[in-house]
């Protein structure tokens, strides 16, 4: 299989990739059950919320950071 500029994909690489985002993944649920959560909260809930959505996201965006950079 190539992809669509005709290179090869490298199969090895992009298992090794999905393994190693794991954790992204486990964020981005997170991220989900938090905003699912947030319409049947009250504000002081909804704020908390907020709060531990910006942490995940924040860890999010590090390892995407550090991904770009190796």
């Amino acid at each position: 299989m190539t992809m669509s500029d005709g290179t090869a994909i490298d199969w090895d690489a992009l298992l090794k990739w999905y393994l190693s985002a794991d954790q992204l993944i486990h964020s981005l649920d997170a991220c989900c059950i938090i905003v699912e959560a947030m319409p049947d909260g009250d504000a002081p809930a909804n704020l908390a919320a907020a709060e531990m959505l910006s942490g995940v996201t924040r860890e999010a965006e590090l390892w995407l950071l550090a991904a770009l950079l190796r």
